[in-house]
């Protein structure tokens, strides 16, 4: 009776360490996943802000929407 105890008790305990391992790993995975997707936002607005920059400043599309606002 105690080897099946004892047999219960290690698998028990194997498979409680393969489940917090699994965990463990799911969640860095999850984490560097999280991290490449704030890259990837903080480059698209990064991109975007330069955007808004050149337009801004283009003297021909600040002439352009001069002359349209002039004449709505």
């Amino acid at each position: 009776m105690t080897v099946g105890v004892t047999l219960a008790a290690l698998t028990f305990l194997t498979h409680e360490r393969s489940r917090r391992r699994f965990l463990a790993d799911q969640g860095a995975e999850l984490g560097a996943i999280a991290d490449l997707r704030v890259g990837q936002v903080v480059r698209w607005r990064a991109e975007r802000l330069a955007d808004a920059k050149l337009v801004a400043t283009d003297p021909l599309f600040l002439a352009a929407v001069r002359d349209w606002r002039a004449a709505a």
